[in-house]
């Protein structure tokens, strides 16, 4: 699939994103599509859309859009259901109620989201955190002002939705990978890790062993012997657990992002 082809040869994530998008609405008859992630492990949120008037849609009503995304049947259907494939709304809820709801009422109506179906793209609930802590919400939705998708429209979805985690996952993992490689020892991050309960001289050995540097590297950064690095080490791991790894990232990814 040329598609699949093309999120796979983006050089980043927002590319992958937006091959995604446009795979989609070439698969499957649609008004709108949109790649949807709000990841509390990269610090990153993103809505990438199919076309210009839905992004500046989208960012006229961010206010709407927070209060009341988290009344989304769908949504509620898959925080249930995390290993969903492609869902209708009028598989989770009652289209006279959906018509009826706020988020129809009050947001919806102004871009005539009659019907809906959206793609479940986050890691594998199954595979624990250890897998790469799963984003808070990562996926596809795509609209019609008309007829509802069909049964044979959801199948090529979830067939689109199985090749696409894969190349999703990568991306990910690359730019992990490309965060770290670029990161600097600024004094935001330094505080980010310090807020984990590490002590000065431990932030700065945790973020060091992030980058991938041997204790006796990350020795001859800081002036102090590989020995007294291996005790700080061991005293991070004793304080932050058997995840700790991705906890550091976090906080190293996060202040990066500019979050607290």
């Amino acid at each position: 699939m040329r598609g699949v082809v093309a999120m796979q040869d983006a050089r980043a994530l927002d590319g992958m994103a937006a091959a995604l998008v446009q795979t989609a609405m070439q698969l499957v008859d649609s008004d709108h599509a949109a790649y949807n992630e709000l990841d509390a492990y990269l610090g990153r949120g993103l809505v990438l859309t199919s076309d210009a008037h839905l992004k500046e849609w989208v960012e006229r009503r961010v206010e709407d859009w927070n209060r009341l995304f988290p009344t989304h049947p769908i949504l509620g259907f898959m925080q249930e259901n995390p290993d969903a494939g492609a869902v209708r709304l009028s598989d989770v809820t009652s289209m006279p109620g959906y018509y009826n709801s706020a988020l129809y009422t009050d947001l919806f109506v102004e871009m005539d989201v009659k019907h809906q179906a959206v793609l479940h793209l986050g890691l594998d609930p199954s595979s624990g955190p250890a897998s790469g802590a799963p984003p808070s919400a990562i996926g596809m939705s795509i609209t019609r002002s008309g007829s509802d998708f069909s049964d044979r429209d959801i199948q090529v979805l979830e067939l689109l939705q199985k090749l696409a985690i894969p190349v999703v996952r990568r991306k990910r993992f690359e730019h992990q990978f490309r965060l770290l490689e670029d990161a600097q020892l600024t004094q935001e991050t330094l505080l980010c890790l310090m807020r984990l309960g590490l002590s000065s001289r431990q932030a700065e050995v945790a973020f060091w062993m992030l980058k991938g540097k041997s204790n006796s590297v990350i020795g001859m950064i800081l002036d102090i012997s590989a020995a007294t690095v291996r005790q700080h080490s061991m005293a991070i791991f004793r304080k932050l657990g058997e995840h700790g790894r991705l906890a550091l990232q976090k906080a190293v990814f996060q202040s990066i992002a500019g979050l607290n």
